[in-house]
This record gives C-alpha cells, structure tokens and sequence, in this order.
C-alpha cells in the first residue's frame, strides 16, 4: 500500500495535480526530479540536494527536466532505494509496473 500511496503522490506531482506543489510552484508548475524532491523530502528535514543527485543519477533523468507520467516508476525505484536500502527496496520495488 505504500508503494501504491507513492506512487500515486508522484504521479499526482509531475500530472500537476498536487497542492504542494502548487503552493510552491505556482499552479502551472513543471515537474522536475528536482522540484518534487525538494517538495518531497524538504532541506529543513533531509539533505535534499543527496536525494536529488542519487534519484538523478539512478534513474538517468536530469533533475531540472520537465517529467512525464511515463517516468514515474523510474523515478519511484531510486527513492525506495534511497530511503529503504538495497536489500529491503527489492520487496517494495516488485509492485511497481
């Protein structure tokens, strides 16, 4: 169910959908691996420019690159990693399509 929540919040972000995220960017907001995370995982809270640079990096998409709906998952699998580990994240990334 988690995995599902997440995925639904992601794809909500980058679909434009998310108050959050207009909040901050203003309702006609692009999404951008950068501009969710720092939504998502907020400096006051994590060292967000490491999660920006590893979900980069994982998933090959530029982190100020306008997102599609189709890059979800690629986005989604760094971030299990990120925050449960290798090991652990193989049992959450089986129920991403």
């Amino acid at each position: 169910e988690g995995v599902k929540a997440l995925q639904a919040d992601i794809m909500a972000k980058i679909a434009g959908e998310s108050r959050m995220m207009q909040a901050r960017y203003g309702a006609g907001y692009q999404a951008s691996i950068e501009r969710i995370i720092t939504v998502y995982a907020p400096p006051h809270e994590n060292d967000t420019q490491h999660y920006i640079k590893f979900v980069s990096e994982k998933s090959g998409i530029h982190p100020k690159r306008k997102l599609k709906l189709a890059d979800a998952n690629r986005i989604i699998k760094p971030m299990i990693i990120l925050e449960k580990g290798h090991q652990e994240a193989r049992n959450f990334i089986k129920f991403i399509n």
